[in-house]
């Protein structure tokens, strides 16, 4: 099966002309992607990878670049986020069909980045939902959901962990170990606390039966 994806990677030396290295990607087995140098010290690969799944393709892709350049890091894969208008591309609908499914259906995705100029999703979790509650997946469910589904939830977990490693970094220089762990510790105690009516709930339950 084929996979579309964007790998974008920052370069060594940020101030070299990437277009040095289009001989040896294409020598590395980069042949099946569009080359982007447009931006100072990034290179963007939009690649068109045949492979088992998705995470074959977008690992060996990853394997391939640093063939060709050993020391490129990872800044970002997609797809990934997506706003209104991609959405509708994805789906084939229109974009007010989009903002529809936004305001009326409490099944729809929250955004993971709302403003009054845009708003963003993980399309991962749109596709998600659009397998399961709009006719629109159906129809396209094998020829297109699918394996767009595998390679963005490649790209969310690749993303995700590259978050935390710069987030981790940054913390660690600025507040220092101590207090980051601390911090960490809180958040983990938070997403483990029971729910609040759950908990109401139970203790009237255990009222009701110590009356009984």
């Amino acid at each position: 099966m084929n996979y579309q994806f964007t790998i974008t990677f920052s370069l060594p030396k940020p101030g070299k002309n990437p277009e040095q290295f289009l001989d040896a990607l294409y020598e590395a087995g980069c042949s099946d992607a569009l080359i982007g140098v447009g931006q100072i010290g990034l290179i963007s690969l939009a690649f068109d990878r045949e492979a088992s799944d998705a995470v074959e393709a977008i690992g060996s892709a990853i394997e391939d670049v640093r063939k060709a350049i050993p020391q490129a890091n990872i800044a970002e894969v997609s797809p990934d986020l997506v706003g209104m208008g991609e959405i509708a591309d994805v789906l084939g609908v229109s974009r007010q069909m989009v903002r529809k499914y936004v305001l009326s259906k409490a099944e729809f995705p929250r955004p993971v980045h709302a403003s009054e100029a845009v708003a963003l999703w993980h399309l991962v979790e749109v596709v998600d939902w659009a397998e399961t509650y709009t006719k629109t997946a159906v129809m396209k469910k094998d020829l297109l959901l699918r394996p767009l589904k595998e390679v963005s939830a490649a790209a969310f977990k690749l993303n995700f962990e590259l978050q935390q490693l710069r987030q981790e970094r940054l913390a660690l220089n600025i507040i220092g170990a101590k207090k980051a762990k601390k911090l960490a510790a809180a958040v983990v105690k938070t997403t483990n606390a029971p729910d609040s009516r759950a908990v109401k709930k139970r203790t009237a339950t255990r009222k009701a039966e110590r009356a009984e």
